[in-house]
């Protein structure tokens, strides 16, 4: 059932899967990289040039291949995740660390040793990295924008929404038929809502509730005669009403009463069953200064809560709120609670409704005449945003210029030293090779300049300090170097591999029959 690989087998398979990998992905790097066209058994294909969606959809019909493949794109991935940028940068470090490695260990180096020395060099590389990095300025942020997005409008367009909310979390992106793009800003908590009737809307678009009287029901089973005492205090006054669910006799009587304007109010629902939904409910009790309800019996004023403004559209509601001195203590803990937290999605959920209670949110509108295109575009909205979040601790000289200042400045003691001096030129060397370039002459007159200068792969000129059209966020920069070191130690120190041939085939067996 089991099959061990080891020996030169598998430094052959491990050499395999990193090139069938980097390969793909490398050509992609720069701003005159290729696109790759993915094709993909449950969606339509697409073509992207961001180096994390086509490391992801990279597979081989050997199983040994395939496992290999998903420890390397562990490099890349992990660079996606943390600061979603510099994926293809890190593949083609990775690449280059790895087969000089393989050299190296071929020619009788302890791997061991080889790997304390590389970590060695790393934690080198990282120190210089860090003295290089410089404060971003207004026009600095906007250039990562545009070269992240690859078109100066939408760089331009990103930057302005991030600078009003502040924060990738707060600015949420969905697809449309037009092909400009738009946004609408969110000023208040919103949150995800179904209306327990079409009537309470009619033919409006929203309807909109001014000191409205707010009660919460974590419970379906309310009846109107429960209520009814409360509807008659707050006669005149808006009253909104949110619950899990509603029995069909409540809805009919309560849109009755709504009808003979008797009383004025909506019904919407909330599903409170969702990880999400339950934290927004936490936030809904402190805006309305309220409770979630068990049960509706025995129910006085001093149950309801409060709100100054309240907009309902067929999929969300909005609450408008005061920044009372208890909300601002709230705020406070879940600010401080967002730096324990450690869960990706539990933290985004945070960064989300603290944003909804400072800056707000926006919604970013993205289109394109094609579907295929349409979804290219909005890989390159959010490549954008993370490069512009990532870039708030620091910016450093783009087109690997900065990698070769370090390596320039970097003492070669061991062989590691010298393995990794020779890695930090490559992302230089492979953006000028996909611009159709040769990085020699180009490099000799850098090292003239001491790596001072920029150098615009479009315009193919040298770019003085303070006009640098091509920057690079230091967190991205820091991140591609560390993980593909990490990756490399991990692989170098391997000398075998213990796989279930079997149940990689029937797990094939199992996909296509789904499918």
């Amino acid at each position: 059932m089991k099959k061990i690989i080891n020996g030169n087998e598998l430094q052959e398979k491990m050499q395999e899967s990193i090139h069938m990998l980097c390969d793909t992905v490398k050509t992609t790097l720069g701003p005159i990289g290729s696109n790759v066209i993915i094709d993909h058994s449950l969606f339509s294909p697409f073509i992207t040039n961001d180096g994390a969606t086509i490391a992801q959809n990279i597979e081989s019909e050997d199983s040994i291949i395939n496992t290999i493949l998903e420890i390397a794109k562990e490099a890349s991935l992990k660079t996606n995740t943390l600061v979603g940028d510099g994926t293809t940068t890190t593949l083609v470090l990775l690449e280059s660390l790895f087969d000089a490695c393989q050299n190296e260990i071929k020619k009788g180096k302890n791997p061991i040793i080889l790997k304390k020395e590389l970590q060695q060099s790393c934690e080198q590389v990282l120190s210089l990295l860090d003295k290089e990095k410089r404060k971003p300025t207004a026009k600095d942020l906007q250039t990562i924008a545009t070269i992240a997005s690859n078109e100066e409008e939408i760089g331009h367009f990103i930057y302005k929404v991030f600078q009003k909310v502040k924060r990738k979390s707060a600015i949420q992106i969905e697809e449309q038929e037009s092909p400009l793009l738009k946004v609408s800003y969110l000023n208040g908590y919103c949150i995800d809502t179904t209306l327990a009737s079409s009537y309470f809307l009619k033919e409006k678009n929203s309807l909109v509730l001014s000191n409205a009287y707010v009660l919460l029901f974590s419970t379906p089973y309310i009846e109107i005669e429960d209520i009814s005492f409360l509807l008659n205090e707050t006669y005149q006054n808006n009253i909104v009403i949110l619950a899990s669910d509603f029995p069909d006799t409540f809805i009919n009587d309560f849109a009755s009463l709504c009808l003979s304007k008797t009383i004025q109010g909506c019904l919407v629902k909330i599903d409170p069953y969702t990880i999400e939904n339950q934290q927004i409910m936490q936030d809904l009790e402190q805006i309305t200064s309220t409770t979630f309800l068990q049960e509706s019996k025995n129910l006085s004023l001093a149950s309801c809560g409060f709100c100054k403004q309240i907009t309902i559209s067929k999929n969300t509601t909005t609450f408008s709120f005061s920044k009372t001195k208890e909300l601002q203590n709230y705020i406070k803990k879940m600010q401080k609670q967002k730096e324990l937290v450690k869960d990706e999605y539990e933290k985004t959920l945070l960064e989300k409704r603290i944003a909804m209670f400072t800056n707000g949110l926006a919604i970013l509108l993205v289109g394109a005449p094609t579907k295929t295109e349409c979804h290219e575009k909005r890989m390159r909205v959010e490549d954008a945003l993370c490069a512009l979040e990532s870039a708030k601790e620091g910016v450093l000289i783009g087109c690997g210029i900065s990698l070769l200042k370090v390596a320039e400045c970097l003492h070669v003691h061991t062989q590691a030293d010298r393995i990794v001096k020779n890695a930090l030129l490559k992302p230089f060397d492979q953006i000028l090779e996909n611009a159709g370039l040769d990085p020699k002459p180009i490099l000799i007159e850098l090292q003239k300049k001491e790596y001072q200068t920029g150098f615009n792969v479009i315009t193919n000129q040298l770019e003085t300090p303070p006009n640098f059209s091509v920057l690079d966020s230091y967190q991205v920069l820091r991140n591609a170097f560390l993980n593909a070191c990490s990756i490399t130690n991990m692989l170098i120190s391997t000398t075998s591999l213990v796989i279930n041939e079997q149940a990689h085939t029937l797990e094939k067996i199992n996909e296509y029959t789904d499918l």
